[in-house]
């Protein structure tokens, strides 16, 4: 169970501007066609895999950023006549002689130039190079390709939250201390840089908060803080097109799956109830290996818990996971298959496909296996996600899926199935059976967009309902409300934290 999602879970107001003529760095997992992404009714499936949101394993497209981020060659001062009988004969560019300079633009009726402090004939002072009156230094071509291949976002982010506690047998007394008012401020610049084979990104993250716990254990508690860390880093290397390796800290989301992705061996959560709200970024080394435009394999090694722990999301100690990851992306489907082992678990197996029935209609699926018996669980553990989306005629999507968590709690108390003292974000959803239905529409009005969540654990008939309302103003402004309520007895999942949750920010980006 994933209790911070209650904390963070509500009303959003934000705002997004991007420089002219810059590519936005935020890149959003793959999954199935959204509102936001997708042309509508396309035949063309969407793409199986975005595991970083620095960039995609896509030679092509880190190509074409390459080569973008060439300048143009330097126009040469020398160039070759034809040859004579085999003979090049080289042609000088040369000033013209003062005198000749300023009879020509007299008779254009243009002042003379001024004269050169240097005369075209003359030699370069003793000691100076040749080209010591060049341009400047950053007009030099290595420092054009490094600006060209330097890209820069910064977002600045307040959001407010108004949340009901409930009193339950998980939070007793609201023992979890979970606050009834927050404010934050936060900045979020990204910063990636480009450079020939080398792609080097960070992205900072400053944070000033304050929370007041209103009743229970710590009632009247007003807490302040002001927290500095790094979210996510990335240092590749394209050896060549084929390969490429790197380490850093990364988001690592794939599938097409709304609810949570249950082929991802290192964090099922994908943050999609609150996209506000980022997901924190996991220690990664990755080898990509990309045989041609349908076929990719990776390696995986997490290595470590990043900001996993520190944001919330988990608790406990971490152990080590290592994945290979091998997609297929073909015409009007794509499938990927994910083998995974991590320290204390045995050998899982993973996979996720897609596929367009029509231009209308997307069916996919996504789940995981454990290859072998684990004693501590008292079933089988193997989980199922079946989905569909279907795109109406004015670019709204409507998403029905279903999740089978196998080796879930049955118990009638959640008290009895999840503790808060360890979390676990490869199951946040700790019974057995979930439904989702999601509606998305861009386009509601002008620059508003709309998305309705409603889930259901079918195995003690509690609901959460949620919405994300975004407002665009301008290319700068972006205004969030997300509000949830929950329905359901203090025994049951979704009602034994929060009885409703208020998320509202605004969001500036440039």
């Amino acid at each position: 169970m994933n209790v911070p999602f209650f904390f963070a879970s509500g009303l959003a107001l934000g705002v997004s501007l991007a420089a002219p003529g810059v590519a936005q760095a935020d890149a959003v997992e793959p999954q199935a066609p959204s509102a936001a992404t997708a042309l509508p009714r396309t035949s063309t499936p969407p793409a199986p895999m975005r595991e970083s949101r620095y960039d995609s394993d896509n030679p092509d497209d880190d190509s074409a950023a390459h080569a973008s981020a060439q300048p143009p060659e330097p126009a040469d001062a020398h160039s070759e006549a034809p040859p004579i009988d085999g003979e090049p004969i080289a042609l000088t560019v040369s000033a013209l002689p003062d005198s000749v300079a300023a009879a020509d633009a007299a008779s254009t009726g243009e002042g003379a130039a001024p004269a050169s402090p240097v005369s075209a004939g003359a030699a370069n002072p003793p000691g100076a190079s040749p080209n010591a009156l060049d341009e400047p230094a950053l007009s030099s071509p290595l420092a054009q390709e490094l600006i060209s291949g330097f890209y820069s976002r910064i977002n600045v982010l307040g959001y407010g939250i108004l949340q009901d506690p409930v009193n339950s047998t998980l939070n007793p007394n609201n023992a979890l201390a979970l606050h009834r008012y927050e404010t934050q401020l936060t900045l979020r610049p990204d910063f990636n840089l480009n450079f020939r084979q080398l792609e080097l990104g960070i992205k900072p993250r400053f944070e000033a908060d304050w929370s007041r716990v209103q009743n229970g254990v710590q009632g009247g508690t007003d807490l302040t803080t002001a927290t500095a860390y790094i979210n996510e880093w990335i240092a590749r290397y394209r050896v060549t097109d084929q390969l490429l390796v790197s380490y850093g800290r990364e988001n690592l989301q794939w599938g097409p799956s709304q609810l949570l992705s249950p082929s991802n061996p290192f964090n099922q959560n994908n943050g999609k109830n609150n996209p506000a709200i980022e997901q924190p970024g996991l220690d990664y080394g990755r080898v990509v290996v990309i045989p041609n435009a349908s076929f990719t394999g990776s390696f995986i090694a997490n290595t470590g818990a990043g900001r996993l722990n520190d944001s919330g999301d988990a608790s406990g100690p971490f152990h080590k996971a290592y994945a290979g990851k091998f997609d297929y992306t073909g015409e009007k489907a794509y499938a990927s298959l994910i083998v995974s082992k991590r320290d204390t678990t045995p050998w899982r197996i993973g996979y996720f496909g897609g596929w367009n029935l029509s231009d209308a209609l997307l069916l996919y699926s996504e789940g995981s296996a454990a290859l072998s018996t684990n004693p501590a669980l008292p079933h089988p553990d193997f989980d199922l996600l079946a989905g569909a989306t279907y795109t109406l005629l004015n670019g709204a999507m409507i998403t029905g899926e279903y999740f089978h968590h196998n080796a879930g709690c049955t118990q009638s108390d959640i008290a009895q199935c999840v503790s808060p003292l360890v979390l676990d974000p490869t199951n946040p959803y700790p019974r057995r059976d979930y439904l989702l239905l999601q509606y998305v529409d861009t386009k509601l009005v002008r620059n508003v967009s709309l998305t309705v969540r409603l889930i259901q654990d079918l195995n003690d008939h509690s609901t959460q309902l949620l919405s994300d309302l975004e407002y665009e103003v301008g290319q700068n402004w972006l205004i969030y409300f997300v509000p949830s309520v929950t329905f359901g007895p203090s025994r049951s999942e979704f009602g034994s934290l929060v009885r409703y949750s208020l998320f509202g920010g605004v969001s500036f980006t440039f």
